[in-house]
């Protein structure tokens, strides 16, 4: 199964991505970024799962989003960075999500009027609730690279 998360407000708290900063203060504090109270339920979650990312950051912040990523230990195949005004629902379909959580109401509306499978996203409980629904279970067959 394809599970497809936003960033901000779901893996990873609010965070604003500067990339005014010197880089080695930048990963200083990317270190520091506090992470979601559940992000070990994502992931135990995610294991044989395809998991695709995609987040309203701009390109430029595609290489700290993905240090942050492996800094707290999130697996993850790949990473789109489609920019505040970008449209999410394109990358979905490329990739072939049949899950996606956001929590924006905009995005998760959008993807459902273009056929995506999009859910609001409130928890952890209610991922696995939902994947467990859609069949795919925990622990797919498909391993990611991330």
């Amino acid at each position: 199964m394809v599970l497809g998360f936003d960033f901000d407000g779901v893996i990873a708290r609010q965070v604003r991505c500067r990339v005014r900063l010197p880089d080695w203060l930048f990963v200083w504090l990317l270190a520091l970024a506090v992470e979601m109270p559940d992000l070990e339920v994502l992931r135990w979650m995610v294991r044989g799962h395809r998991i695709v990312i995609v987040t309203a950051r701009p390109a430029e912040c595609e290489g700290v989003t993905r240090l942050w990523l492996r800094l707290h230990r999130v697996r993850f195949d790949s990473l789109r960075c489609v920019g505040a005004a970008g449209d999410k629902v394109p990358v979905l379909l490329e990739e072939r999500v049949d899950a996606y959580f956001d929590d924006k109401l905009r995005h998760v509306s959008a993807a459902d009027r273009r056929g995506v499978a999009a859910h609001l996203f409130e928890s952890w409980n209610q991922v696995q609730k939902e994947v467990d629904r859609l069949g795919g279970g925990l622990g797919g067959s498909r391993k990611g690279e991330g």
